[in-house]
């Protein structure tokens, strides 16, 4: 008897089973290749806002590149250690040639900074600038470059470094809040005088700025990067601006309470043996550079903040940061601060984060802008103020700034009357056309405010030794200008106003900042703030003009810029 069997269904099932896995297979792959290819146009677009910010900052060097007295000391190092390096050092230190031990300045400062800019811009300036490289390519139609040129590539060094740490800033942003109020910050900032101007001037305020930065990038990331961001505030507090200790306090006790992912015993251990090794490496680099035992940021911190003697160069009421610095830094982007700040979706986070942050996180934009706030509030205690003492603020103030444009601009977006979408996008855009407006507007009048720079090229272009520019050394065979005991006197004005060892051309003329009881019948030549040397036997050859005040006009475009004679440079008698 054949009994009725029961069809199989494994082989179906095995069927089935392998079909699942296989539609399962693709779609993971799709998944997979959807990632790449989001990561792919998302570097893309982090490229290009990465390149809008190196371009703002290329244009400020090259319109603006020489400094005023608060970054000379920086910069005369970078100067010093690439030209001079160890030439005539000792076991006590660095020769006497460098220029901050004839011109020591009121406290003493780091040379770390100076340093890393210059070991990092040393190789390609002697491969590409210091030989007979360049002169071949052009016909030796020049016999080789000024150290104009290096000035040029240092403070390009710097800011590339300042725009890297900004990047990386950028894209802590683009992980927490997303890569729409990422974009927006890159225009904001970008649209901005004071940051961009700055961030390639070696002031200690920048390096500090650096290392602030990417202590930013990491804060964002709460938990995944609070031990570092310890260790680089730290870092910027030992080495560079002990000030910002007021900053870090705000930022700690944030993390400790508001935030909750930071252990206080863990907090101590590691600022502490960071703090140990900052002063340690301060200790070590400095005493070599000064020729003494010393520990620069000690010292600056007794003399601004325990004996206040900055105060001596000026103070400014409780209220100017607030009042007037930081209006003038944000310009018309403070519209976009205030919609930020009243926003209701200051709780924004990624959605790729969301899975990363514990229960007790509570870090929205406002956790991040109350310990910037306070730090400003502190810090105006202090009466002598100046805009680059709170640089450390913008950034954080911008990223609310960002929140608040991508609030405006989707709102824009979402609405039906067409008339009304067109007008916020166009209140937007116009908000950072405006402050751009502005930024070019003053990076120009600032470029005239360096009459000692320019002398030194208007000087050097008399004597025929440079192009216009006073990149390169014109050659001498034709030149009818006796450069036979050539010495030049920089008057205070000119020597404060972008003058810098990086202007001179040693092998021609000698060059002599003296202050005070100077002959100057022993120099043939003179960068003075007026004529009155003629009874000395001088001549005036030119003169050099600087920004004096803007004038107002009923004819576009409205506004004339005036400038006026400033320096001189005078020429002693043939027969003299």
């Amino acid at each position: 008897m054949i009994k009725n069997r029961k069809p199989s269904t494994k082989g179906n099932n095995s069927g089935n089973n392998d079909n699942d896995n296989n539609n399962n297979n693709n779609e993971i792959k799709k998944n997979r290749r959807e990632r790449i290819i989001n990561r792919q146009k998302e570097q893309i677009e982090q490229f290009y806002t990465d390149f809008i910010i190196f371009v703002v900052m290329f244009i400020h060097v090259v319109v603006c590149p020489f400094t005023k007295v608060e970054e000379s000391f920086n910069l005369q190092g970078m100067h010093d250690i690439i030209n001079i390096g160890n030439k005539g050092s000792d076991e006590q230190g660095v020769s006497y040639e460098y220029d901050h031990l004839e011109f020591t300045g009121v406290i003493p400062r780091t040379f770390i900074g100076s340093l890393f800019i210059s070991s990092l811009s040393y190789l390609p300036i002697n491969l590409f600038f210091s030989s007979n490289f360049l002169s071949s390519l052009f016909d030796n139609q020049f016999t080789s470059t000024t150290k104009m040129v290096q000035l040029y590539f240092v403070r390009l060094m710097l800011g590339t470094i300042s725009c890297i740490s900004l990047m990386i800033f950028k894209r802590s942003i683009s992980k927490k809040f997303g890569k729409q109020v990422s974009f927006w910050f890159t225009l904001i900032t970008v649209s901005q005088f004071h940051l961009m101007f700055y961030i390639s001037r070696p002031l200690p305020n920048i390096f500090a700025l650096i290392l602030v930065l990417i202590a930013y990038s990491f804060w964002l990331n709460d938990g995944n990067g609070i031990d570092w961001m310890i260790m680089v505030l730290t870092m910027a507090i030992f080495i560079f601006r002990s000030e910002i200790l007021i900053l870090a306090g705000p930022i700690i006790l944030s993390c400790l309470f508001l935030q909750k992912n930071l252990k206080f015993h863990r907090f101590l251990i590691i600022g502490i043996l960071t703090a140990l090794v900052s002063m340690v490496l301060s200790i070590f680099v400095d005493s070599y550079f000064w020729r003494r035992i010393l520990y620069p940021e000690y010292e600056v911190f007794l003399f601004n903040t325990i004996e206040n003697k900055s105060s001596e160069w000026g103070t400014s009421p409780f209220h100017w940061y607030f009042s007037t610095a930081l209006p003038k830094t944000l310009s018309f982007t403070l519209i976009f601060f205030f919609i930020g700040l009243i926003s209701t979706q200051t709780s924004i986070t990624n959605n790729n984060n969301n899975n990363n942050n514990n229960n007790n996180n509570k870090s929205t934009p406002i956790t991040f802008l109350l310990p910037i706030i306070l730090f400003v509030v502190i810090y105006s205690i202090l009466p002598h103020k100046e805009i680059r003492f709170i640089f450390y603020s913008i950034p954080i103030i911008n990223l609310i700034s960002a929140l608040g444009a991508t609030k405006l601009w989707n709102y824009g977006k979402l609405r039906s009357n067409q008339f009304f979408k067109l007008l916020i996008s166009l209140f937007t855009i116009g908000i950072l056309i405006g402050n751009s407006i502005l930024s070019v507007f003053s990076l120009y009048v600032s470029s005239l405010n360096y009459p000692g720079g320019h002398s030194m090229i208007s000087l050097h272009n008399h004597l025929n030794l440079t192009d216009e520019m006073g990149l390169l050394i014109l050659p001498q065979s034709e030149n009818k200008v006796n450069l036979d005991n050539c010495k030049v006197h920089i008057d205070n004005l000119a020597a404060i106003s972008g003058v810098s060892r990086f202007a001179e051309l040693n092998d021609f003329c000698t060059y002599s900042k003296k202050e005070r009881d100077v002959d100057f019948t022993e120099f043939t030549y003179l960068i003075a703030p007026n004529t009155s040397t003629t009874q000395l036997g001088f001549k005036e050859v030119s003169s050099v003009s600087a920004f004096d005040h803007i004038q107002f006009k009923k004819t576009f475009p409205f506004i004339e810029i005036i400038e006026s004679p400033t320096l001189y440079i005078m020429e002693k008698k043939i027969n003299q």
